[in-house]
């Protein structure tokens, strides 16, 4: 397994740097908030008012919402709920890091370095509300910290609680399920393999098999729940309608939906809470030639995405990757742990590529190409560099160029994040009640449906014809009108059924009464 180090108290260190940084960070980006949190929010909300059929949802994962219900029990204002529970999270996993810089052959002296050196990442990831991601984050370290421990091997009830902490990853992300599940498989066979131990077939059998199905069990309740209120058994449908949109290109509507999407249930702001209520056939690759093509396309798309995303974040990520994707497959790297670990950050991204390749699914890549990179110059770099004052300049170049990347999408955040809330908040103070429509499908119009607490009639085309939207306003009798005044306008010329209410309060909108 190789040289454990000794744990480096020191590392603690960049707790209290992180939430020094929050406290400065808090008063610009505080408003900032995502519709992916605004759906965790409401489901939340559905948690605390006992109302589990609506908040049973097998796109959104539940351990958000479930922490999100507990906390606003303190009365935190929505809007800031989760930057505070990310914050948490966010302790938590430096704690967890500082642990597995232990399981690394990574000497003692730089462990402050790499949760230091972390900071940003987990700035960014705060502020840019990745919930779901920051919530399975200590759940994948707790999972390394105790596959790579000494002990592992030598008791069945290691893998079983590695099967507890994969469930308990999959309730905080659907996906972590599928991606952990795999790596615990690869890496109870890579024990096997290059173990310095003896073989033993039923050593292998009994972990993989004890972890595996500690993990199904605890997950099984959630498949029964789901079965109940879908009809079918499934552990979640986010990767199946993800994958049908992103094939498409666009939603596949059920029938009779055409202009306008209806909110998901009638205590639902929009349908952004249960994706599912307005979903059609699920399309995929093997339905025919040019979906298979289209799949491809998307493939390499994404896996060029990928690249670039990683040399976004740091030119030392890409060449991190390739190098030690080598080393894995041409020669073993300096010890088992390392063989292992790297298992961990090349599985991660691979059921990506079937669908699309976001910044935010590199957050835990990004973690251990930082603490590999500085792994891989220890043993590789400095031995052959003498002059301390070398070696700490290359170590300073390659913390930095982590940085950048979080740092300069924090200063861009703040403006968006203004923007939505404020206009929010003056168009509560018209006191309107009901539904609405707008001229704009940009997602920030599901956050802004669940600040002004309104039920949002989602727009789907936007340049449908006049007469048919028109049709669908009065068949689900939608009440306002929001004209965006930066979008094109639904009616720019025929306004008999509107009577105008504000156009001065809220900055960009003016709102319409519409007349049935």
């Amino acid at each position: 397994m190789g040289t454990e180090q000794k744990f480096s108290y020191r590392s603690l260190l960049a707790i209290p740097l992180f939430l020094l940084c929050n406290a400065a960070l808090f008063p610009y980006l505080k408003n900032v908030i995502t519709p992916d949190d605004a759906s965790y929010l409401r489901i939340g909300e559905y948690y605390a008012a006992g109302d589990f059929q609506n908040a049973l949802n097998a796109y959104w994962s539940p351990l958000g919402s479930i922490l999100g219900a507990a906390f606003a029990r303190t009365g935190i204002e929505g809007i800031f709920l989760y930057k505070y529970i990310l914050i948490g999270m966010g302790c938590l996993t430096l704690f967890l890091i500082s642990v597995l810089c232990t399981r690394f052959d990574l000497h003692k002296k730089y462990h402050l370095l790499v949760t230091a050196g972390l900071v940003p990442f987990l700035l960014y990831a705060c502020y840019q509300q990745l919930t779901g991601d920051m919530i399975q984050l200590p759940f994948v370290l707790l999972y390394c910290i105790i596959v790579l421990s000494g002990s592992y091997r030598k008791h069945v009830l290691y893998p079983a609680l590695c099967g507890l902490i994969i469930a308990l990853a999959f309730y905080a992300k659907f996906y972590s399920l599928y991606f952990m599940l795999l790596h615990f498989i690869v890496i109870n066979v890579s024990f096997f393999l290059y173990g310095k131990e003896q073989k033993d077939y039923r050593s292998f059998l009994g972990h993989t098999l004890s972890g595996t199905i500690v993990a199904l069990a605890c997950i099984a309740p959630w498949v029964y729940c789901v079965a109940q209120k879908y009809g079918t058994p499934m552990l979640n449908y986010t990767g199946k309608i993800n994958a049908s949109w992103f094939l498409l290109g666009h939603r596949e509507l059920k029938d009779g939906m055409e202009v306008f999407l209806p909110p998901a249930s009638v205590s639902s702001y929009n349908y952004w809470e249960e994706p599912m209520s307005v979903q059609g056939p699920y399309r995929h690759f093997w339905e025919s030639a040019f979906l298979a093509a289209r799949q491809v396309f998307l493939v390499i798309r994404s896996v060029r995405n990928f690249v670039q995303f990683l040399g976004d974040f740091s030119p030392f990520v890409p060449f991190i990757y390739a190098y030690t994707l080598f080393r894995l497959f041409t020669a073993k790297l300096p010890s088992a742990l390392l063989t292992v670990s790297a298992w961990m950050f090349i599985i991660m991204p691979l059921g990506y590529f079937l669908i699309v390749m976001e910044y935010r699914f590199l957050l835990l890549i990004c973690i251990f190409c930082f603490a590999f990179g500085i792994t891989l110059l220890q043993q590789y770099v400095f031995p052959q560099l003498r002059n301390k004052a070398a070696r700490t300049l290359i170590l300073g170049l390659f913390a930095l160029s982590f940085a950048i990347h979080p740092v300069y999408e924090l200063i861009m955040t703040p403006a968006y994040g203004n923007k939505v809330v404020g206009n929010a908040n003056e168009l509560k103070k018209l006191q309107l009640k009901g539904s609405y429509c707008i001229n704009s499908s940009n997602p920030s119009t599901f956050i802004q449906s669940y600040l002004i607490r309104m039920q949002l009639y989602g727009i789907e085309q936007l340049d449908a014809p006049k007469d048919l939207v028109l049709a669908e306003i009065r068949k689900y009798h939608i009440d306002y009108y929001f004209y965006d005044k930066s979008q094109p306008d639904l009616f720019p010329c025929d306004r008999s059924f509107l009577q105008l209410v504000d156009s001065t309060t809220v900055s960009g909108y003016a709102v319409y009464k519409i007349v049935q």
